[in-house]
């Protein structure tokens, strides 16, 4: 995918997932060593998220880029129960991370790819 289908999957999602009210910014970085990340200020309503498509290009058998995007916006949706990541343990850590990876393929299980729908 080029950047700007990322980017227009990314708003895709932020508006099936009732996240318009959102200030949400996608971020493309191919030299960051993982698939994704998210920073939110939940109070304020505002978050960035940062995808490196060529990393998950090649880790592509166990997610693709729209799996990636959903499960930065569940990241989103789920901020304010986790307000201070450096200060979680490493058993809530990986808690959130499970949570947040079963609710983002279980959405797109349900909702199906919006890969095509501009």
């Amino acid at each position: 995918m080029t950047d700007k289908q990322l980017h227009e999957l990314f708003r895709a999602w932020q508006a099936k997932l009732n996240l318009s009210h959102w200030f949400l910014t996608l971020s493309i970085d191919h030299l960051m060593p993982q698939a994704g990340v998210t920073e939110s200020m939940w109070e304020y309503l505002e978050a960035t998220s940062t995808i490196n498509p060529t990393y998950i290009r090649e880790k592509k058998v166990q997610f693709d880029e729209e799996l990636v995007i959903v499960h930065e916006l569940c990241h989103v949706m789920l901020a304010s129960l986790w307000t201070d990541a450096d200060e979680l343990t490493e058993h809530e850590r990986m808690l959130h991370e499970r949570t947040v990876e079963e609710l983002s393929r279980t959405l797109l299980d349900i909702v199906g790819t919006l890969r095509y729908a501009g």
